[in-house]
């Protein structure tokens, strides 16, 4: 997987704008914030003079010296009289980060970037372009994450086409082969929905099933906060192509329906090149699974325990008895 790292001195246009310290204005807390260093760097001084101060600096730089310079003074207790040596900021040292900052750093960071890409369509289309590649802060080891997780969050959308034609219906019909295929190995009659998930695990690789299989979650959850209407349609054409002789159980096509969303929405030129070269040899892809991974794996087919059952039926009727040797040579079944 790749990696972008920013924040450094050779930052280039194309990635600056993920710095916290880019140029990109947001209003929060009815305030104005000229940078996101900015409103993090005044929030360490929250409800005194000195967060206005930092807040109102014309540069990243400034706000960050007024932020980070300190001294040791001594604080004294208006009780007991006893000094405590702190590290005091302001021009006469007489502020203190306030006593919680490890505890809402990363609460205030957030806030922050997802202000700042708020509103900015140009600014979140510039995000997603950075695909599934590990984003990396040099100055701050928070902001990777939090920018991958709205990042995610901006791609989880509806689906930009509308049709599985082409290319797409050749993937959709690989991956219920490859699903009805696991499912006679296993001696099911049945479809279920964790077998199409182990069938895109043997269609995509192990990690990249992980991926989709987790995206799927997501958008099993966001089209329970928004309309998705694309994403419906193409689950609607997905259901239609089932074949009706083999019975796919709930929820089979909606993660189906996840793979085509992973596929436009999120997977990298890598991702699809071994699409496109799996679809050439989805016949001969080995269907290696960990035994366990899935209920299924664990349970003995109905129809299995059913064989089983009626060989064992069969067994207790068969009763060995003593015989003649007049009987014997009479019949020589000697079983009941």
């Amino acid at each position: 997987m790749s990696r972008i790292v920013f924040s450094t001195i050779d930052d280039t246009v194309k990635v600056r704008f993920l710095s916290n310290s880019s140029n990109y204005p947001f209003v929060l807390e009815d305030k104005t914030w000229p940078t996101v260093d900015h409103y993090v760097y005044a929030k360490k001084f929250e409800g005194t003079q000195l967060e206005n101060i930092i807040r109102e600096s014309p540069t990243v730089f400034q706000a960050k010296k007024l932020a980070t310079r300190c001294k040791y003074v001594f604080d004294i207790d208006p009780i007991t009289g006893k000094k405590t040596k702190v590290k005091g900021y302001g021009q006469q040292y007489q502020y203190r980060i306030r006593n919680d900052w490890d505890f809402v750093e990363e609460e205030i960071l957030r806030a922050g970037i997802t202000a700042k890409f708020a509103g900015r369509s140009s600014l979140k289309k510039k995000l997603t372009e950075t695909k599934t590649s590990t984003l990396i802060d040099s100055a701050n080891p928070l902001t990777g994450p939090i920018l991958e997780s709205i990042r995610k969050d901006i791609q989880i959308r509806d689906l930009p086409y509308t049709e599985i034609d082409g290319k797409n219906k050749k993937m959709l019909s690989a991956l219920i082969y490859l699903t009805i295929k696991i499912s006679r190995l296993e001696g099911w009659d049945n479809v279920y929905k964790e077998m199409v998930g182990d069938a895109i695990y043997a269609f995509t690789g192990e990690e990249t099933g992980q991926r989709i299989l987790s995206i799927h979650q997501d958008y099993s959850q966001k089209r329970e906060e928004k309309s998705m209407p694309k994403y419906k349609k193409v689950l609607n054409d997905i259901q239609k192509r089932i074949p009706t002789d083999v019975s796919f159980q709930a929820g089979s096509a909606e993660i189906l329906t996840s793979f085509f969303a992973w596929k436009e929405n999120f997977a990298s030129s890598s991702d699809k090149y071994t699409l496109d070269k799996n679809l050439e040899s989805v016949r001969t892809i080995k269907i290696s699974l960990h035994p366990g991974r899935r209920w299924y794996r664990d349970q003995v087919p109905p129809k299995i325990e059913k064989k089983k059952k009626r060989k064992k039926k069969e067994k207790k009727k068969v009763v060995e008895k003593e015989v003649s040797v007049e009987d014997y040579q009479k019949d020589e079944m000697y079983y009941i």
